[in-house]
Order: structure tokens, then C-alpha cells, then sequence
């Protein structure tokens, strides 16, 4: 493998533009990460159909993730099922990045493309995998039959042969996976109620989410809010002295030697005169910065339990958002003498925070999206991220 990644290396300093791009798809591949590694070129393909770099890359890294791939399951097919689901997942996914390449791409390189026989058997594995998967998976707890839901859905994706036996159990572990939600918030009014309604209508983003009911539901999220705290708009200060180099004109005095005729003869004679010249100055002034700050916050708390009071979460989250501006202010400390020096700083003007009703809207915003991250991570049991 090192030797061909060397000559691949070679050719994308014969060649030059997507250099870059073929670089970081043979450091994938040199880690073991060939799905990745082949999409990216795939993209570089998508977009320049002939370009050699990526061909010549395509054409050494895909034979070497297959091997790869049915290493994998014959070393695995007898004694773990999961590493052996995942080599069939990879080994169809770089096939499917096959098919994905522009024609020109693929009458470019000398790999022979996979049968459609092949595939439909890896598909078929693959549904019997994830079928035994889900077979021997416990579903008690409403968290083991989303997973176990997960496997049969997989199962079902890949059920080429539309086999009764995955149908069915598919069809039975979404009902039991199917979650209706009773809610009870406790708290301030305007708050819950907001976030409530955030909530009923986070929960239609979720395929097996739906609101409940007191006489038809198996989940129960509680939820308080509690210790509500709005800081008004306060204005903190602090000064300090500076300065600056500037150059201006400056009116100064300086002797100058003239040579008078007196009584017939020539004579020096020094005097002082004033003279406008140019001059670097210190410009010294004093600087306010003044910072003001609001912010509104309170505490979310929340138990998510199933029906039966067996806990699923159970978390207490600071929710708070704070705003702030600053602007400063400039006096010199001395006065002027003639105009304003040209480079003098400018003052700003004073600057606003968010309005009470403003930051409201923030923090419930903030803690809509608390509450959904609880549905999301719930949710997330139900997804085979392989």
C-alpha cells in the first residue's frame, strides 16, 4: 500500500490543480477511513470528470478498501456479528461511490465494476444481519425498543426479498417504539407556557414522537422552571491615561543672524523671530470606557421517565443569556492650542443593550432548544450510525 500511495503522491506533483484535495483522500485511505476517502474523491470527479489525480488515486485506493472490506468478514463472520454488519455496510457503500462516478470517470480506470448480483447479496446479508441483530436485542426499557426498532429498520431497508418474517417484526417494533408524551411543566407562566408550545411542536421532527395524553401515554417529561433573575442594564467604567505622536505646525521662536550695513560697514546681528514649522507632539488625553451589561437566566430542570417510573433522564441546566456594549469616550488633558489636532480620537456615543423583552424571547429560544436536545438524545437510540 505504501509504495502506491508514494506513486500517487508523485503524479499529484506531476499534475498540480487539486492537489490538496487528493492529498487529504489518501490520508483517509492511509488511516483506514475509505469511505471517507472515496467520497472525496468522487466529489473531485463530480466536478472534473478526466482529472488524473483523482482517477489514478480512485483506481489504487478502491481495490485496496475491498480487500480491506472482505478481510473483514471472513474474519468476522463466525464470531461477531456487529464487526461483520459493519464490513457489509462498508463494502456496499464504497460500491454505491462507484456507480455515483461520472462515466468518463469510470471508462477511466481499470476496475471492473460490481455485479448487480453481488450487491443484491450483500443487501440480502444485510438484512439478515440486522434482522439477528434485533432478534437478540433486549426490548424492556422504552430506550431498548428504540434500539432494537433501529435494527429492524435497517433490516427492512435492505429487504430486497421482501421476506414476511423482517416485515413483521419491523411493523411490531415501531409500535412498541412509538413514544406519546405526557407533559407537566411547573414555573413561571410565561416562560412554561412558551416553552411548551416549543416543545409540542419540537416533538412532529421525531417519526416516532407524538403528544399524549392522561389516559394514552407511555412517557413522562417533567419539567420546572425555577429561579428567574433579570439584571437591568447597568453601566460599568474605567479610565486610564494615553497618548499619541502627532505632527503639526507649530508657531516657535527661533535666532536668526542678519548682516546690516552700519555706517558703511557689514555687520552681524542676531536676533529672535517667530517661525511656523513643523513639530512631533505628545498628545496626552484620558479615555472612559464604559461597559454596560444585561441579562435574564433561570433554571431548567426536567426527569423524563417511562410510564412504569423507569428514569430515562434527569437534568438541572442553567439557561442564560447576557448581553453587553461598550463605547468610549476621549477628553484631552490639556487644552488646545489652535484647532483640534487632525488625529485626535473620536468619541462614540452611547450604546444600547437588548430590551427586557428582547432577552426573553433569547432565553426561551435557549431553552426550546435544551428541550429538544432531550428529545434528540432520546431519539438517537433508534439511529445505526455505522
Amino acid at each position: 500500500m505504501k509504495k502506491k500511495i508514494l506513486f500517487i503522491i508523485f503524479l499529484i506533483f506531476l499534475y498540480g490543480c487539486s492537489y490538496f484535495q487528493v492529498k487529504d483522500a489518501i490520508k483517509e485511505a492511509e488511516n483506514g477511513n475509505y469511505v471517507v476517502s472515496l467520497n472525496n474523491l468522487l466529489e473531485i470527479l463530480k466536478e472534473k470528470n478526466d482529472d488524473r489525480r483523482a482517477l489514478d488515486a480512485f483506481e489504487i485506493i478502491y481495490p485496496e478498501a475491498e480487500k480491506k472490506y472482505y478481510d473483514e468478514l471472513d474474519v468476522s463472520r463466525e464470531w461477531d456479528i456487529v464487526r461483520y454488519t459493519k464490513a457489509l455496510l462498508n463494502l456496499l457503500r464504497i460500491q454505491d461511490i462507484y456507480y455515483k462516478l461520472p462515466e468518463n470517470s469510470k471508462n477511466s480506470i481499470a476496475i471492473i465494476e460490481p455485479p448487480v448480483k453481488e450487491r443484491d447479496g450483500i443487501k440480502k446479508e444485510l438484512a439478515q444481519s440486522f434482522y439477528t441483530l434485533g432478534i437478540g436485542s433486549r426490548d424492556v426499557t422504552y430506550e431498548e425498543k428504540l434500539r432494537a426498532y433501529g435494527y429492524f429498520s435497517q433490516a427492512e431497508q435492505y429487504n430486497i426479498e421482501n421476506r414476511k418474517d423482517i416485515k413483521e417484526k419491523y411493523l411490531s417494533s415501531q409500535k412498541k417504539a412509538l413514544g406519546k408524551f405526557l407533559l407537566d411543566f411547573k414555573g413561571e407562566k410565561s416562560l412554561v407556557l412558551q416553552l411548551k408550545e416549543g416543545i409540542k411542536s419540537n416533538l412532529s421532527k421525531y417519526p416516532l414522537f407524538s403528544l399524549g395524553n392522561k389516559s394514552n401515554y407511555n412517557l413522562k417529561l417533567d419539567v420546572d422552571i425555577s429561579e428567574i433573575k433579570y439584571l437591568p442594564p447597568r453601566v460599568t467604567t474605567e479610565s486610564g491615561i494615553d497618548s499619541y505622536t502627532e505632527r503639526v505646525i507649530k508657531r516657535v521662536l527661533e535666532r536668526v543672524v542678519e548682516t546690516k550695513i552700519i555706517n558703511g560697514q557689514s555687520v552681524q546681528v542676531e536676533r529672535v523671530v517667530p517661525v511656523d514649522k513643523e513639530v512631533e507632539v505628545e498628545i496626552y488625553y484620558r479615555y472612559f470606557i464604559h461597559t454596560k451589561k444585561t441579562s435574564m437566566e433561570y433554571y431548567i430542570s426536567h426527569n423524563l421517565y417511562e410510564k412504569n417510573s423507569t428514569p430515562i433522564s434527569s437534568e438541572k441546566k442553567k439557561i442564560i443569556y447576557e448581553d453587553s456594549v461598550s463605547w468610549t469616550e476621549y477628553y484631552p488633558l490639556s487644552p488646545f492650542i489652535g484647532a483640534r489636532p487632525f488625529r485626535f480620537p473620536i468619541s462614540e456615543g452611547e450604546k444600547y443593550v437588548l430590551s427586557k423583552e428582547v432577552l426573553k424571547e433569547k432565553v426561551i429560544e435557549l431553552g426550546n432548544n435544551h428541550l429538544d436536545m432531550i428529545l434528540n438524545r432520546l431519539d438517537s437510540n433508534r439511529i445505526i450510525a455505522w
